[in-house]
């Protein structure tokens, strides 16, 4: 979450010049009580392939950052 209550999600492959970033724009979520928020990306490197829910509802979405290239795969497991 940002400060200003907003989501955000982001990829980053080696560094933050080859990253995307995804953040929602109509709602904060700073609200004090429990939300389920899902990120939904599609293995296309562009935030607009890239979709987040909360709450079971599509958000509005703005990419300040869409310069993700190349598909990111690993047999590694992922932290999240």
């Amino acid at each position: 979450m940002v400060s200003s209550g907003a989501l955000d999600f982001s990829i980053i492959s080696t560094n933050l010049s080859n990253a995307m970033k995804v953040v929602t724009t109509n709602n904060t979520f700073n609200d004090g009580n429990w939300h389920h928020a899902v990120a939904v990306y599609r293995g296309i490197p562009n935030g607009n392939n890239t979709d987040i829910y909360v709450d079971g509802v599509l958000q509005s979405k703005t990419i300040p950052n869409n310069s993700l290239s190349g598909v990111i795969t690993t047999t590694n497991l992922i932290a999240i």
